[in-house]
């Protein structure tokens, strides 16, 4: 059973805006949030697309669906997450991925089954959010730079950078 969703952009890109901002003299803090940012666009579409393939009736496990954007404490560098990330919300989730027996009450009444969702709703997420994510980098990769260029601009005039 998955644990989550996992797309792994690793692509000379990230390389090249963080290698052009600290040749540029912007500080790693300030790339560091560049990446949080557009990893947090992308976990936005990630959501949405989790939350489109969460079955219908299972309303507090389409609640739970949710994403996360954050840096590390030494600010090198960013994650994203997105997943059922409600605690409250996603007790379901197992049901969905993995189905349930035939179910029956102590007196004999028939309660259900629960066929296992295939494909894997965090699976098809996954696979559906890698091209939307490589576009989103490939847009976000030439504002950071122009932003960043701006604000120290800004706050420097000239006298930075080479």
């Amino acid at each position: 059973m998955p644990q989550g969703i996992q797309v792994d952009i690793q692509t000379n890109q990230w390389a090249k805006l963080g290698e052009d901002l600290v040749r540029r003299g912007v500080s790693k803090d300030y790339i560091s949030a560049e990446f949080k940012s557009i990893l947090g666009k992308i976990g936005t579409k990630g959501k949405k697309i989790l939350r489109g393939h969460t079955p219908v009736h299972t309303g507090f496990l389409r609640a739970a669906a949710d994403k996360k954007a954050d840096r590390f404490p030494d600010r090198l560098g960013a994650y994203g997450l997105v997943g059922y990330l409600r605690p409250d919300y996603n007790k379901h989730q197992f049901w969905i991925t993995m189905g349930t027996k035939a179910r029956y009450t102590k007196s004999g009444a028939y309660r259900g089954q629960i066929v296992a969702k295939k494909p894997d709703p965090l699976e098809r997420t996954a696979s559906d959010l890698a091209g939307p994510a490589a576009d989103t980098l490939e847009v976000s990769i030439s504002t950071s730079i122009e932003r960043a260029i701006r604000k120290m601009n800004n706050k420097y005039e000239d006298k930075w950078g080479p």
